[in-house]
């Protein structure tokens, strides 16, 4: 059949480093902190010492840097991204906010196109995950946020739901995960309707 499936991935804690490029940025505001040896162990930073305040000083310093999103490391397991995209619709879904500098779609279609070679992009800004889902009428959906995943799940019964594996959504249980974008693509290429 070797259809062509609609698929969406997230993009910071999927695809590109966001936590690493954070918490850079984190030691240059906080004196150093966080810690290295510190694990990131849920969705704020409060269990990398950094209180509320001072996340919300790491956002207003993010939204000030001109294409500050440009300068993010792929995640590990990710260079299978470029045969994904040949093969499926894929629409990388977002929620990152326009800051200083181009367009946050333009800005993560050029991120994309620099690390992955892949043009032509497909970039949605949304924070509602699960109602996009249904309007793309996604077959597979792959977020590293659980009230995404859980979202998409409970909004898009005919989409297949995976949830990255990580240190900070631990705490999530009864939904599937993987280990990287790779193990996902992995996943995705063993439906039958592929073949």
């Amino acid at each position: 059949m070797n259809k062509r499936l609609n698929i969406g991935l997230d993009v910071d804690g999927v695809i590109s480093d966001f936590t690493s490029a954070a918490r850079k940025l984190c030691k240059q505001l906080f004196n150093g902190r966080p810690d290295d040896s510190l694990i990131q162990t849920s969705w704020a930073f409060d269990s990398l010492g950094i209180t509320p305040e001072e996340e919300n000083i790491l956002w207003r310093k993010i939204d000030s840097i001109p294409n500050w999103w440009l300068g993010h490391t792929p995640m590990p397991y990710t260079d299978m991204l470029p045969q994904l995209c040949d093969k499926h619709r894929v629409i990388f879904i977002t929620n990152r906010k326009d800051g200083t500098g181009w367009p946050i779609e333009d800005q993560t279609k050029i991120w994309l196109k620099r690390n992955f070679g892949i043009v032509n992009t497909n970039v949605v800004i949304s924070d509602r995950k699960g109602p996009t889902a249904v309007g793309l009428k996604l077959d597979y959906f792959l977020d590293d946020r659980p009230r995404n995943v859980e979202e998409v799940f409970e909004s898009s019964i005919d989409t297949k739901t995976y949830l990255y594996n990580t240190t900070y959504n631990q705490e999530c249980k009864g939904i599937d995960r993987v280990t990287g974008l790779n193990h996902f693509i992995y996943i995705v290429g063993e439906d039958p309707r592929c073949s």
